[in-house]
């Protein structure tokens, strides 16, 4: 009899490992998915390929969006182009003082270019 209760719980605990597991296997294929198709029909900005990110960068004259890829996108290349589209030295001085090591090195520097 106990023999069986514990065999019964270690076949439920298996399916719930098992379902675990498929389940964490669908969430990577949709988001692999997901990139593959921002990639193909999404936003430039949203493209997980720097090179579209910094061609989008360098077509741009918004300042405030410029600031905001300055201080948030996760390549530093990116994050430094959109520095360099920089002309307004409040914005340059608003970057400077951010934690964003490379945009905030940019920024002093295009302060002092200014």
């Amino acid at each position: 009899m106990l023999a069986e209760l514990i065999s019964g719980i270690v076949k439920v605990l298996f399916g719930l490992f098992v379902l675990v597991c498929v389940i964490v296997w669908l969430i990577g294929l949709f988001s692999r998915i997901r990139a593959k198709l921002t990639d193909r029909f999404g936003h430039e900005l949203n493209n997980t390929d720097e090179k579209i990110r910094k061609a989008y960068v360098m077509k741009l004259d918004d300042e405030d969006i410029l600031k905001e890829i300055a201080l948030n996108d996760y390549d530093d290349e990116v994050a430094f182009q959109a520095v360099e589209r920089i002309g307004s030295k409040s914005v340059l001085e608003d970057i400077a003082k951010s934690d964003r090591f490379v945009a905030s090195r940019a920024a002093k520097r295009r302060i002092d270019e200014l």
